[in-house]
């Protein structure tokens, strides 16, 4: 027990640091290629840019896949780490 309590903010720390990193950044990439299909493709009517703003969508729509229950754990582990200190 008393180990649990020694680990468990080491983990929520390690956690909360990560965390803007894993959202964030695949958020970065997925604008910067669907802003490449923009700017190089739609506005000059260049067919070659499609690929971007597909790989663009995919990264984004996989990375809310993946952050939201992610971000849903991490807010739930807060919680339940907060009531735990409080016993």
């Amino acid at each position: 027990m008393n180990n649990k309590k020694q680990t468990q903010p080491i983990i929520l720390k390690a956690e909360l640091i990560i965390t803007p990193f894993l959202v964030i950044i695949p958020f970065i990439v997925s604008f910067i290629f669907i802003m490449e299909w923009y700017f190089n493709g739609f506005l000059q009517k260049n067919t070659i840019y499609n690929g971007e703003l597909l790989i663009g969508i995919i990264i984004f729509f996989i990375n809310i896949l993946f952050a939201l229950p992610f971000l849903k754990g991490i807010i739930k582990q807060l919680q339940n780490y907060s009531s735990f200190t409080k016993t």
